[in-house]
């Protein structure tokens, strides 16, 4: 991996003398430095257990780096990074009068837009479970109001608790590409802005730690539960057919069916039969991929229970206990997949 002058480069025992040839060669052209076991790469610490045979990536030094520039760093730490059942709304209340105009001008100087980028960039590299709170807050940037800010205040606070959080891939644990994927279906937020679309999230597994994931909003709104989950698995089915080709490009191919946990059985049968009903025909063409990389075995929506569904967090605040359930599924804290794929 080359970024601007950094390099990262991984091989196997077995390629030691090709390595050292090609920094021979290397040395010809150009000046490096060789810095040995990987560390450190762009603000990302690598922190390798040989014995343990674990392998993390966080970006703790950032985090910490984050809460001093917002004057943060003697924050009371929170456990969940939103509050369940609540939500900002996306953009500032409009008014009048004196109240309002205090409020707009104490906001402009309010780093809002920086605070979310921050949180942008954490959720984007190794902190999924922060996905769907940067989301959520984004949505404000044009006009935020003293809600956004506390609630922005209340995830920065989350990332003191969860300064040295991040991905934990195990020698342990499958290679073997996994997911899930979950949708929340016309979420009512008692704003006048709700325009009643979906939301969509899904993460992938591989080595025992996510490797990609997402939390969005669905392009369209969807006639019904069934459809907004078939909705978010077409989502994941084009992100799962780049990962099995990527897989491939670097020497491991995988054969079967890649598993994708589904916590909607209706979806599952809309995947699996084709159908005109009544609530399934106006359904767009598009999302029909589903139904071909299942027939092709290029995937396979399998049933899990709601309880173990961990791309719900991607979707949604939770509450604590299943903060702490899913973020050790996302993250890599679990042994295998086992307990994420389980039917229950």
């Amino acid at each position: 991996m080359v970024y601007v002058d950094d390099c990262a480069i991984a091989y196997d025992k077995q390629s030691q003398p090709l390595f050292d040839t090609f920094c021979v060669d290397l040395a010809k052209d150009f000046k490096y430095t060789n810095r040995g076991d990987l560390q450190w790469f762009l603000g990302f610490q690598v922190t390798r257990d040989r014995k343990a045979g674990t392998l993390k990536i966080d970006q703790g030094s950032f985090v910490r780096n984050m809460l001093a520039e917002y004057s943060m760093l003697d924050c009371v730490p929170v456990s969940t990074p939103g509050i369940p059942g609540t939500h900002p709304g996306e953009k500032f209340m409009p008014g009048t009068g004196a109240e309002y105009d205090s409020e707009k001008a104490a906001m402009k100087l309010y780093p809002y837009r920086r605070v979310v980028g921050s949180l942008l960039w954490l959720a984007r590299c190794t902190r999924p479970d922060l996905a769907f709170t940067a989301g959520i807050l984004s949505r404000a940037l044009h006009n935020p109001g003293y809600v956004h800010k506390h609630a922005a205040k209340h995830a920065l606070r989350y990332c003191k608790l969860t300064a040295d959080h991040g991905l934990t891939f195990r020698r342990s644990a499958t290679s073997t590409l996994t997911g899930q994927v979950d949708s929340d279906w016309q979420p009512d937020y008692g704003t006048s802005e709700s325009n009643r679309r979906s939301a969509t999230g899904w993460v992938f597994w591989s080595c025992g730690s996510a490797v990609s994931w997402r939390s969005s909003r669905q392009k369209a709104v969807a006639a019904s539960s069934a459809e907004a989950e078939y909705m978010a698995a077409f989502c994941a089915a084009r992100e799962c057919v780049f990962l099995r080709r990527l897989k491939a490009d670097l020497g491991c191919p995988q054969l079967p069916p890649t598993v994708i946990g589904e916590d909607n059985q209706a979806c599952i049968r809309i995947s699996k039969n084709p159908c005109d009903a009544e609530r399934t025909k106006h359904i767009d063409g598009k999302y029909h991929l589903v139904r071909d990389l299942v027939k092709d075995n290029v995937l396979e929506l399998q049933y899990i229970d709601t309880n173990n569904m961990c791309a719900d967090m991607l979707t949604k605040f939770v509450p604590l206990p299943k903060v702490n359930k899913f973020r050790s599924g996302i993250l890599g804290s679990c042994s295998s997949n086992s307990s994420r794929l389980d039917t229950g």
